[in-house]
């Protein structure tokens, strides 16, 4: 069985997505697996994200693979592939060392492809070279971004001292335009137009969906990337100081974002001072509807299986059961308003996974089985040599020399196997084995864990959930059947 690596790609900005960097770290990544006959099984990727302040270590895809690392998933001796130590991390010298240690230290050996260097456990100690190149590159990738983040920084408060007389940047917001002489922002009249009639629909007592609904029935055009009114969408434009002129900037202290003093007349206002106050003094008294959404353990993770949008929490009742999961396209009326009623999902779906740790259970019996028998093939085998052995040293005939070579191929045989077995446990997938569905509280955390979707067909009331290693559940509760699909053995 080849050795296994994992690539990891990233770089700073969503600019460098249209230049070559993304192709350039793949093709190295691929290249020195072919040139090395290494399995690559796995690439992760943060696009556009720095690793200044560990950002993607803690919230991008790093730091999935690091979890993996930590929970021993990752197979020791694995490959992490990178073009460079700083696509790992710019952070401060320790922080980054504390990780870069902690990789090697769970049995990963770190590959930097752009000049086929491998960083061990065994070399780092055998060569104490090694540590300081990993050490100097850390260092200096630090102090760019250091260097990069106090350069902006300074541009900034520039351009704050400058900001009543030159707008500080050309990005605002969806009803402003920047001037052609780039000096100053202006209205688009008939986006203005829109959010004036927002505000006046508010003031007079209708909610966000009614406004809303009333925009999707007329095709009013959106200002942003979507093609249709959200009632978020609606509820921002109501609480943004920018509709009265004011601009809030804000700066990063301390990886915690700082708002900065308002800006008054930095855009043109489209409602007056007074309208602004009026409506939100009538939203503060407008009673709100909507449930706890952190109540929602399925949130982000279950989705309409015909029109592909997340399934969102509907609560119309909650003690009397009267709470659903329903498509975001019914609520914005791009389908028919059809949902399941949550309590029922839930329990199916956590029956469901209870099913699939019997199997799994049952599975993972199989093995151990399995790599008793072997062992106890290996113990008496070796019983047998040891007489054998003895016959020889006693002077014995050449069949016994002929004898135990026949036995000691068959042992290599059975340590193959031995080796085969084990390497099948440490790929088999554990995550749903680990985890006790029982336990409403930590429910929504051990989802997270181990599922990546749940596709849910709100017509015939039935999903299929993804695991993230590789499995997945189809379960039809109508006809209470349900199949697995197990990851197939490398």
């Amino acid at each position: 069985m080849k050795t296994k690596a994992y690539s990891y790609i990233r770089f700073s900005t969503a600019d460098q997505i249209k230049g070559d960097s993304q192709r350039r770290q793949t093709e190295q990544a691929a290249a020195w697996c072919k040139a090395n006959d290494v399995e690559l099984v796995e690439s992760y990727h943060d696009l556009g994200v720095s690793a200044f302040r560990g950002k993607n270590a803690a919230q991008g895809s790093l730091g999935a693979f690091l979890s993996l690392v930590n929970t021993g998933r990752i197979p020791h001796g694995s490959f992490l592939l990178v073009e460079s130590l700083d696509r790992l991390s710019r952070a401060e010298i320790m922080t980054a060392f504390d990780q870069f240690r902690a990789i090697i230290k769970a049995g990963v050996c770190i590959v930097t492809v752009s000049d086929g260097h491998i960083y061990t456990a065994d070399k780092l100690n055998a060569n104490f070279t090694d540590l300081l190149i990993s050490l100097t590159v850390m260092s200096r990738a630090h102090e760019e971004s250091k260097i990069k983040s106090q350069r902006i920084s300074a541009a900034w408060v520039s351009k704050r001292r400058t900001a009543s007389s030159t707008p500080m940047t050309s990005r605002c917001v969806g009803w402003l335009r920047l001037a052609d002489d780039r000096k100053r922002f202006e209205l688009i009249p008939e986006r203005a137009a829109i959010v004036r009639e927002i505000f006046e629909r508010a003031a007079n007592g209708h909610g966000t969906y009614s406004t809303a609904k009333e925009l999707r029935r007329r095709h009013v055009p959106c200002f942003g990337r979507s093609n249709v009114w959200h009632v978020s969408y609606i509820k921002k434009i109501l609480v943004n100081r920018s509709c009265i002129g004011e601009f809030s900037p804000s700066k990063m202290t301390n990886q915690k974002r700082e708002q900065l003093d308002a800006l008054a007349g930095y855009y043109p206002a489209v409602v007056t001072p007074e309208m602004f106050s009026t409506v939100q003094q009538r939203r503060k008294n407008r009673p709100s509807m909507n449930g706890r959404s952190s109540f929602n353990v399925f949130s982000k993770l279950a989705f309409d299986e015909a029109t592909g949008s997340p399934l969102c929490y509907v609560n119309k009742g909650r003690a009397k059961g009267w709470h659903y999961l329903v498509p975001a396209a019914a609520i914005t009326g791009k389908t028919s308003f059809k949902g399941w009623q949550y309590d029922r999902f839930k329990i199916q779906f956590v029956v469901a996974c209870g099913q699939l740790v019997l199997q799994q259970a049952a599975n993972v019996a199989e093995n151990e089985i399995e790599l008793s028998t072997v062992q106890c093939n290996l113990d008496a085998l070796d019983r047998r040599l040891s007489r054998l052995v003895a016959f020889l040293e006693a002077g014995e005939g050449a069949a016994v020399g002929q004898r135990l070579r026949e036995l000691e191929a068959e042992r290599k045989q059975l340590q193959e196997k031995q080796a085969d077995i084990q390497s099948r446990k440490l790929d088999a997938p554990t995550d749903a084995a680990l985890v006790d569905w029982k336990d409403d509280a930590a429910l929504r955390e051990n989802l997270l864990r181990c599922v990546k979707r749940i596709t849910v067909n709100i017509e015939q009331l039935s999903f299929v959930a993804e695991f993230y290693d590789g499995r997945k559940i189809t379960c039809e509760p109508k006809k209470w059947n349900l199949a697995f699909l197990q990851k197939s053995n490398p």
